[in-house]
């Protein structure tokens, strides 16, 4: 089953467990941030779970390194994917977005109307 999950205008969840953040001055949307709930967090299957303690013992007992990469979020059950930056036209449309180095991911023409003539994108976050 594929749905997504709008509560407020600066989040939403799909199915898959993709999280979006969105970021607004004045009202209008200037960024998105694109976040993967790691899958423990998206099952609704009711499964035993091991007490903290346990898990701790584990990771103690594990040789995975102690020092936190910077692309993990300090939520231990997300993982970033990445700011994307939106460019909006004079009627506030964005009409291309650029990730957080400033690459383009994402193009779209429109026409006078509104409707979307013509995109091009390379990148997971879809203006939604």
């Amino acid at each position: 089953m594929d749905y997504k999950v709008y509560p407020n205008a600066y989040y939403n969840l799909s199915a898959d467990g993709m999280a979006v953040h969105h970021y607004y001055i004045d009202g209008e949307r200037i960024a998105s941030r694109v976040n993967y709930l790691l899958p423990s967090l998206t099952s609704t299957k009711n499964e035993n779970t091991a007490s903290a303690e346990d898990l701790l013992q584990r990771l103690k007992d594990s040789d995975l390194p102690t020092e936190i990469e910077l692309d993990i979020s300090t939520d231990r059950n997300v993982v970033n994917r990445g700011l994307y930056y939106l460019h909006n036209d004079h009627l506030g449309t964005s009409s291309f977005v650029t990730d957080g180095d400033g690459d383009p991911t994402q193009f779209y023409l429109n026409f006078p109307f509104g409707e979307i003539e013509e995109r091009d994108s390379s990148r997971p976050l879809k203006k939604n």
